[in-house]
């Protein structure tokens, strides 16, 4: 899998202090894969395989390349060189095992992950990733609950990130403009935030920088706001006084904001006490009560690649912040918080069971901790990078972002709408399940066809405001029509029908 420009806030997006050309090509490239030049190592990479296809270690940084790059057909087509050199290390094995997931070969995914797993029995990841490959009807059950849709604001660029604020939108942007620096990894402009009004339903308009003294000459992203809109938190590069702080190493880490509305006008951002030249601090979510800031980092000494962490407010600062547990927290990547008006926490992550890539997840705040992780499934998730998810429960809107295919750019900002759920029973007249009768939805001039599971269940999501007939048809049963209107209906409720047939008596 490729990380999203969003999470390159803290695998690739520092800006190091500087790179020496070196005299052989593939030390050269080797040292370019470590600043994480990834597009400009892959070249070099590229030509010295050719003309040295034996070399394993140029082979398996190639295919390297081509997963962190988001190119998943060259990366199987090179992973699956690489694993049959001897002497590789056993996380090749799980990087083959997620790549083949992108690229949704969930079976053949399955005996490399079981390799790593009893290479590395203390590593989780493998045993997630195994059960989800068997599982993955689980992901599609509330398919049919949500309608998405891209957003027309979406850039070549990537565009990511998405937050409430107010009445509008405001997420981060690497898209072109005019005297923008380019960022030299990618050659696309620094990230900077900006804000969008909404059009419609589930349609966002007239994107512009967001004003004030927010954005600077180097990344900006990843914001939220308090509840009464006078606080922004935000991520950016490690930069004060107009100088970038670089750690021991030269390397430029992330850092989170925080900068007040006064007089109509956002005020110069102040860093968070947390924050630390040595590893990064990003991707800020504040509770609904103003209490909390959850947020993400690569603390040394955590459980994964990055981890969640929460921070609680004392007066005018913070406590020292605390990961918030193995409930939550894999051996993984978890990033993107954000929470809803009830306290659920929603999150991405590559750790625990998903469709590949990052996937995104829900915990419920159960009275004083989070509750069971639960994957938020298709079409929400796909086997690609889904992350950043927002929600509006009074209209049932919210935004995600993904780097599946069909979008326009890098990451792209979607668009879904929670339907109203539907959930039937199909019995006979003694209350038996009726297996496997076809379910016909009819809408206007269009019809959509389901079928019944072994328990004779079936569920539909239901637009507000929309009537419906539906047909159930059964061999041995009468068929029968059900009309339903969906005026009035609560989206945050099962509307449950118990439909019974009657058998067709012959003589």
């Amino acid at each position: 899998m490729k990380f999203p420009f969003g999470f390159l806030l803290f695998a690739f997006l520092f800006f190091p202090a500087g790179l020496q050309a070196q005299d052989k090509a593939l030390d050269r490239a080797d040292r370019l894969f470590k600043e994480t030049y990834y597009p400009q190592a892959l070249e070099i990479y590229a030509k010295f395989v050719k003309e040295n296809p034996r070399n394993k270690r140029a082979t398996l940084r190639l295919a390297e390349c081509y997963r962190l790059t988001n190119d998943s057909r060259n990366a199987y087509r090179w992973y699956a060189r690489v694993v049959k050199f001897k002497g590789i290390k056993p996380l090749v094995w799980f990087d083959y095992g997620q790549v083949l997931m992108v690229n949704r070969k969930y079976e053949a995914a399955i005996p490399w992950f079981e390799k790593y797993q009893q290479a590395v029995p203390e590593d989780q990841r493998a045993r997630e990733m195994i059960e989800a490959c068997l599982n993955l009807k689980s992901f599609a059950s509330q398919s049919r609950l949500y309608a998405i849709r891209k957003l027309r604001i979406n850039s070549e660029s990537s565009d990511f990130g998405p937050t409430f604020y107010g009445n509008k939108v405001v997420f981060a942007s690497s898209r072109k403009r005019p005297l923008a620096k380019k960022y030299s990894r990618n050659g696309q402009s620094f990230l900077d935030l900006y804000v969008a009004n909404y059009a419609g339903k589930a349609e966002l308009i007239d994107p512009v920088l967001f004003r004030g003294k927010v954005n600077t000459p180097y990344h900006e992203a990843t914001a939220c706001f308090s509840s009464d809109g006078k606080e922004m938190y935000f991520t950016r590069n490690n930069y004060q006084k107009r100088k970038l702080a670089e750690s021991k190493s030269g390397v430029v880490k992330l850092a989170t904001y925080k900068s007040v509305l006064i007089d109509g006008k956002w005020q110069d951002a102040k860093p968070l006490p947390f924050n630390n030249v040595e590893y990064s601090v990003g991707h800020p979510c504040l509770s609904p009560d103003g209490k909390r800031l959850f947020f993400v980092s690569n603390i040394p000494g955590g459980m994964g690649g990055t981890d969640l962490y929460v921070a609680e407010k004392l007066g005018d600062s913070w406590a020292a912040p605390m990961p918030l547990g193995n409930t939550i927290n894999t051996q993984g990547n978890e990033m993107f918080p954000w929470m809803d008006a009830v306290g659920n926490l929603y999150f991405a992550s590559d750790g625990h069971a998903g469709l590949g890539g990052l996937d995104i997840y829900k915990a419920e705040w159960r009275a004083d901790a989070f509750g069971p992780v639960t994957n938020m499934g298709a079409p929400i998730n796909s086997s690609h990078d889904d992350f950043g998810l927002i929600y509006r429960a009074a209209d049932g809107l919210g935004f995600f972002t993904s780097n599946r295919p069909g979008g326009k750019g890098d990451d792209d900002i979607w668009a879904y709408i929670r339907l109203i759920p539907l959930v039937g029973f199909i019995r006979d007249h003694q209350g038996n399940p009726i297996v496997d009768a076809t379910v016909t939805v009819l809408t206007g001039r269009s019809a959509l066809r389901l079928g019944a599971d072994e328990e004779g269940k079936f569920i539909y999501g239901l637009r507000i405001g929309q009537k419906y007939k539906i047909i159930i048809d059964k061999t041995g049963f009468q068929k029968k029509e059900v009309q339903i209107d969906a005026a009035g209906m609560d989206r945050d409720q099962n509307n449950v029908r118990v439909i019974e047939l009657e058998k067709i008596i012959t003589e």
